[in-house]
Protein backbone atom coordinates (compact mmCIF):
# COMPACT_ATOMS: atom_id res chain seq x y z
CA UNK A 1 0.00 0.00 0.00
CA UNK A 2 1.29 3.39 -1.00
CA UNK A 3 1.21 6.55 1.60
CA UNK A 4 -1.96 8.99 0.03
CA UNK A 5 -2.86 11.05 3.00
CA UNK A 6 -0.92 12.49 6.51
CA UNK A 7 -3.27 15.05 8.69
CA UNK A 8 -4.00 15.73 12.03
CA UNK A 9 -6.66 15.61 14.34
CA UNK A 10 -7.22 19.19 14.84
CA UNK A 11 -9.96 20.44 17.64
CA UNK A 12 -12.08 21.93 15.34
CA UNK A 13 -12.34 18.22 13.20
CA UNK A 14 -13.51 16.55 16.61
CA UNK A 15 -17.25 16.47 18.17
CA UNK A 16 -18.38 17.20 21.53
CA UNK A 17 -16.69 13.91 22.70
CA UNK A 18 -12.91 14.43 21.52
CA UNK A 19 -12.93 12.48 18.90
CA UNK A 20 -12.52 12.33 14.90
CA UNK A 21 -16.05 13.66 13.70
CA UNK A 22 -17.01 11.28 10.99
CA UNK A 23 -17.62 13.92 8.39
CA UNK A 24 -13.91 14.66 8.58
CA UNK A 25 -13.06 10.45 7.98
CA UNK A 26 -15.37 10.84 4.91
CA UNK A 27 -12.80 14.25 3.89
CA UNK A 28 -9.73 12.32 4.84
CA UNK A 29 -10.45 9.48 2.76
CA UNK A 30 -11.46 11.32 -0.42
CA UNK A 31 -8.35 12.99 -0.12
CA UNK A 32 -6.53 10.26 -0.01
CA UNK A 33 -8.82 8.51 -3.04
CA UNK A 34 -8.25 11.60 -5.35
CA UNK A 35 -3.94 10.96 -4.80
CA UNK A 36 -4.60 7.59 -5.45
CA UNK A 37 -6.13 8.06 -8.60
CA UNK A 38 -3.61 10.35 -9.35
CA UNK A 39 -1.34 7.69 -8.84
CA UNK A 40 -2.92 5.33 -11.63
CA UNK A 41 -2.77 8.27 -13.95
CA UNK A 42 -6.11 10.17 -13.61
CA UNK A 43 -6.07 13.70 -12.77
CA UNK A 44 -8.21 16.30 -12.85
CA UNK A 45 -6.47 17.82 -15.98
CA UNK A 46 -7.30 14.36 -17.23
CA UNK A 47 -10.88 15.08 -16.21
CA UNK A 48 -11.26 18.55 -18.28
CA UNK A 49 -9.51 17.18 -21.57
CA UNK A 50 -11.25 13.36 -21.92
CA UNK A 51 -14.11 11.58 -22.06
CA UNK A 52 -14.58 9.30 -18.53
CA UNK A 53 -14.93 9.62 -14.93
CA UNK A 54 -15.35 8.17 -12.29
CA UNK A 55 -18.79 7.40 -9.79
CA UNK A 56 -18.41 5.09 -6.88
CA UNK A 57 -20.77 2.71 -6.70
CA UNK A 58 -20.12 1.19 -3.18
CA UNK A 59 -18.30 2.50 0.00
CA UNK A 60 -17.25 0.05 2.89
CA UNK A 61 -17.03 2.30 6.26
CA UNK A 62 -15.14 -0.08 9.20
CA UNK A 63 -14.54 1.95 12.41
CA UNK A 64 -12.15 0.41 14.26
CA UNK A 65 -10.85 2.78 17.15
CA UNK A 66 -11.94 6.33 17.85
CA UNK A 67 -9.22 8.55 16.39
CA UNK A 68 -8.67 11.31 19.56
CA UNK A 69 -8.06 14.66 19.76
CA UNK A 70 -4.49 15.47 18.59
CA UNK A 71 -2.71 13.19 16.86
CA UNK A 72 -0.92 12.55 13.26
CA UNK A 73 -3.03 10.74 11.03
CA UNK A 74 -1.30 8.71 7.77
CA UNK A 75 -3.76 7.11 5.09
CA UNK A 76 -2.57 4.31 3.39
CA UNK A 77 -4.08 2.88 -0.10
CA UNK A 78 -3.90 -0.17 -3.03
CA UNK A 79 -6.00 -1.77 -5.10
CA UNK A 80 -8.39 -4.81 -3.80
CA UNK A 81 -9.98 -5.78 -7.40
CA UNK A 82 -9.42 -4.59 -11.27
CA UNK A 83 -12.65 -5.36 -13.07
CA UNK A 84 -12.89 -4.82 -16.60
CA UNK A 85 -15.38 -1.52 -15.79
CA UNK A 86 -14.27 -1.03 -12.17
CA UNK A 87 -11.83 -0.69 -9.60
CA UNK A 88 -12.00 -1.74 -6.32
CA UNK A 89 -9.64 0.41 -3.65
CA UNK A 90 -8.99 0.01 -0.01
CA UNK A 91 -7.38 2.59 2.53
CA UNK A 92 -6.82 2.26 6.07
CA UNK A 93 -6.62 5.16 8.40
CA UNK A 94 -3.70 4.73 10.91
CA UNK A 95 -2.16 7.10 13.80
CA UNK A 96 1.23 7.90 12.07
CA UNK A 97 3.06 7.10 15.80
CA UNK A 98 1.50 4.01 17.11
CA UNK A 99 0.36 2.56 13.97
CA UNK A 100 -3.16 1.97 15.48
CA UNK A 101 -5.62 0.96 12.52
CA UNK A 102 -8.58 3.90 13.59
CA UNK A 103 -10.64 3.23 10.12
CA UNK A 104 -10.95 1.22 6.79
CA UNK A 105 -12.51 2.50 3.24
CA UNK A 106 -13.22 0.09 0.70
CA UNK A 107 -14.46 1.40 -2.55
CA UNK A 108 -16.03 0.27 -5.87
CA UNK A 109 -15.25 2.94 -8.25
CA UNK A 110 -16.74 2.39 -11.90
CA UNK A 111 -15.49 3.99 -14.72
CA UNK A 112 -17.80 5.88 -17.05
CA UNK A 113 -18.43 7.60 -20.29
CA UNK A 114 -18.68 11.35 -19.52
CA UNK A 115 -20.70 12.24 -22.57
CA UNK A 116 -22.62 9.17 -22.39
CA UNK A 117 -23.47 8.69 -19.01
CA UNK A 118 -22.90 4.79 -19.28
CA UNK A 119 -20.02 2.74 -17.69
CA UNK A 120 -17.28 2.45 -20.19
CA UNK A 121 -14.03 0.14 -19.98
CA UNK A 122 -11.45 1.00 -17.74
CA UNK A 123 -8.50 2.51 -19.77
CA UNK A 124 -5.33 0.91 -20.37
CA UNK A 125 -3.04 2.71 -19.00
CA UNK A 126 -5.33 3.21 -15.38
CA UNK A 127 -5.72 -0.98 -15.72
CA UNK A 128 -1.87 -1.48 -15.92
CA UNK A 129 -0.92 0.64 -13.09
CA UNK A 130 -3.85 -0.56 -10.69
CA UNK A 131 -2.29 -4.15 -11.01
CA UNK A 132 0.79 -2.71 -10.00
CA UNK A 133 -1.09 -1.75 -6.77
CA UNK A 134 -2.85 -4.94 -6.01
CA UNK A 135 -2.64 -5.74 -2.20
CA UNK A 136 -3.81 -8.95 -1.18
CA UNK A 137 -6.19 -9.31 2.18
CA UNK A 138 -8.95 -11.20 2.91
CA UNK A 139 -12.15 -10.89 1.37
CA UNK A 140 -13.67 -9.42 5.30
CA UNK A 141 -11.84 -6.74 4.87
Amino acid sequence: MILTFNGFSHGWLCDQMGHLNTRHYAAMFDDAAIHLMNVLGFSWSTLSSSDYGWANAKDVVEYKEEVPLGIPISIYSGIKRVGTKSITTHHAMHNSETNILHATLTTTLVCFDTKQRISRPLPEHIKLKAKELMIDMPEAH
